[in-house]
């Protein structure tokens, strides 16, 4: 009958749609049941990586243990040296201030300016020497009649005897038409070719590579006399600073000594101006053992009796007055030091010569 296909049509579709929807169920369920087992194994896999052996765990903590030995061997080592330095400077510093009496006819203890035996102390003594110096510049300046608004050429030489042994004083300014890296170059190769023993020139560079280009140490060849050079560079100024060492134990000295300074200062004033300012001093010779020298024997250590040896040799300087000793000693000084300033000066200018010509020559080519 016809109601009766139709019932079973009917039917029909509705188990499929039953079926159909079954199937949908079943397949939703699956996709949400992988995607949890597929998470499920991500973390599994992620904990047994990140999980260690108690072996592996045990080999690291000894590793661990090994680096933090070895640290605090590090830092002990450090603080030992660090003890150690402290007490050698501070040795050092008491040895310039000592609170003791001395006669005036003996050396100035803090001419005794020397060097430890370790690489630290030794490096920084030298930066301490070197440091006070160009720290103090201006005020040395300022002493000597060089005051800052001051800008005109001079040349002054004293000899002092105030304190009891003589000290000689020499200050020249002049002014050169160079800028002050055309006069600094100058400068640094002059060290290496001047005839006056300055810098470098006639002496020999000692602990090359414990300063580095830090600072200059050197002696003169023909004396064991020690001194240190630096130089403080800025865009306006150079400041050269050298000073004299009186004790090292790794290098000994020899038995004669004189306290030496010396400031020269390159100032910019214009482009292609430099004022230069220099300052040189230095003290009798003195002695450990017996302070300082005779006056006769002062003279011969200047080079006064080759000078003077037709007028008058050595024992008849010594039967003069002091004051006539003083006098005659104070005329070859006056003489030396602007004969030795003339000589400089003009290997200076000869060099600034040469490095125009050989720039000139070099634009030419190009």
């Amino acid at each position: 009958m016809p109601g009766d296909a139709a019932a079973k049509r009917e039917l029909q579709r509705n188990k499929q749609r039953e079926f159909r929807a079954k199937v949908q169920h079943q397949l939703s369920f699956l996709r949400d049941r992988v995607a949890t087992l597929e998470t499920e194994l991500q973390t599994l896999k992620r904990d047994k990586a990140l999980g260690l052996s108690w072996v592996d765990v045990a080999r690291a903590m000894r590793n661990d243990v090994k680096v933090e030995q070895r640290a605090t061997k590090k830092l002990k080592a450090s603080v030992a040296d660090q003890a150690a330095f402290l007490e050698a400077m501070l040795r050092w510093v008491h040895s310039l201030y000592p609170a003791v009496e001395r006669s005036p006819s003996a050396y100035p203890l803090w001419f005794n300016v020397g060097l430890g035996g370790s690489d630290t102390t030794r490096r920084a003594a030298l930066d301490w020497i070197t440091q006070h110096m160009y720290f103090h510049t201006p005020t040395v300046l300022c002493a000597a009649g060089f005051h800052p608004t001051d800008r005109f050429p001079s040349q002054n030489f004293v000899f002092d005897t105030s304190k009891g042994y003589n000290e000689y004083i020499y200050t020249d300014r002049r002014f050169i038409p160079a800028s002050l890296a055309r006069v600094f170059a100058a400068y640094k190769h002059l060290y290496h070719t001047n005839s006056v023993e300055f810098v470098v020139a006639g002496r020999k560079v000692l602990d090359q590579k414990l300063f580095g280009d830090d600072f200059i140490y050197s002696r003169r060849k023909s004396k064991k006399d020690g001194s240190v050079h630096r130089e403080f560079v800025s865009d306006h100024q150079v400041v050269h600073v050298q000073h004299s060492v009186h004790d090292d134990s790794r290098h000994p000295l020899g038995a004669i000594h004189r306290h030496r300074t010396t400031w020269i200062v390159l100032d910019a004033i214009a482009p292609d101006v430099v004022m230069e300012t220099r300052y040189f001093h230095k003290s009798q010779a003195w002695m450990r053992e017996s302070g300082y020298v005779p006056i006769e024997v002062e003279a011969d250590l200047t080079g006064y009796f080759n000078e003077y040896k037709a007028a008058v040799d050595r024992d008849d300087f010594a039967m003069l007055p002091l004051s006539v000793q003083e006098d005659q000693l104070r005329l070859h000084m006056a003489k030396t030091y602007p004969r030795c300033m003339k000589i400089l000066n003009y290997e200076l200018d000869q060099v600034l010569r040469e490095h125009a010509s050989r720039q000139a020559t070099s634009i030419e080519l190009v």
